[in-house]
């Protein structure tokens, strides 16, 4: 952010600063520019997964409870033979 300290600088001054600035900038060239949205790509698909494996530890418990139910429903019915 521009400070107070900067103010009293001449424009060669600040110039030379932006220049400065730009050289550290582009030692940084390298750096993957696509991390933020590689980032939040897997932060989405993570939130997806997730989703997902709540929906299929409902329906496993539903179809454990249903199995669960059926093998009484047998059981009785193997009594009253």
């Amino acid at each position: 952010s521009f400070d107070e300290s900067r103010r009293a600088l001449s424009s060669k001054q600040l110039m030379g600063e932006i220049e400065q600035c730009n050289k550290e900038l582009q030692k940084l060239g390298h750096v993957n520019k696509k991390a933020l949205d590689q980032f939040q790509s897997f932060n989405e698909q993570r939130d997806k997964l997730i989703d997902r494996r709540d929906e299929v530890e409902k329906a496993e418990e539903s179809i454990r409870s249903l199995i669960e139910h059926l093998d009484l429903k047998k059981d009785e019915a193997m009594e009253r033979t």
